[in-house]
């Protein structure tokens, strides 16, 4: 609200026609934004996008600002490739982002093991690098979770470790890492 009572919006959103109306694509804090300063009016591009394509353009805006979590861009694919699965593999989501075939894929084996802690019933989020707030309150990085899952899925692979040996194995690995320096932690898993 600030920014744009001072300097005006100096980024249009992104909108697309629905019938009648238009839906804002990018944008939406802007236009809360403007409409608290009582604005009636906004800067917008029209763009016709189908629901996939309005899903990329939103996630591209929000990652380039920081603006989302590790979760979510996750869920954001999971949500696109269950509309179509032929289509949305990692790596086109990814090249769709501007990411790596490898970054999505170590973030979808991170994603898996957080959900499976959370099965366990660990109280665990997933963040690039969380601070020591995000630490306390749960965070563990992307980088232990995928280093965890990687082994965990080794060692089953290697020995038949079971399901349910294999989620207290992961619950004491990430209890272990959590708070180490990167390579502390790859040692130790």
């Amino acid at each position: 609200v600030s920014s744009i009572r001072q300097v005006g919006i100096l980024e249009p959103l992104i909108v697309r026609p629905m019938g009648e109306e238009f839906e804002v694509v990018a944008g939406s804090r802007r236009l809360a934004a403007a409409r608290e300063l009582g604005m009636s009016e906004v800067p917008c591009i029209v763009h016709c996008l189908d629901d996939e394509e309005a899903v990329l353009v939103s996630l591209t805006e929000n990652l380039q600002r920081g603006d989302l979590r590790e979760e979510e861009i996750v869920e954001a694919f999971l949500s696109l490739r269950e509309r179509n699965p032929s289509r949305w593999t990692p790596a086109r989501f990814a090249e769709r982002i501007g990411k790596s075939a490898a970054w999505m894929n170590g973030l979808l084996m991170a994603y898996d093991a957080m959900t499976k802690l959370r099965g366990a019933g660990m109280s665990v989020t997933m963040r690039f690098r969380p601070s020591t707030d995000e630490r306390n309150d749960g965070a563990v990085s992307v980088s232990h979770l995928h280093e965890v899952e990687k082994a965990i899925r080794a060692v089953q692979n290697e020995s038949g470790l079971s399901d349910s040996e294999a989620a207290k194995m992961r619950v004491e690995l990430v209890k272990a890492v959590r708070d180490l320096p990167r390579e502390d932690a790859r040692l130790l898993i």
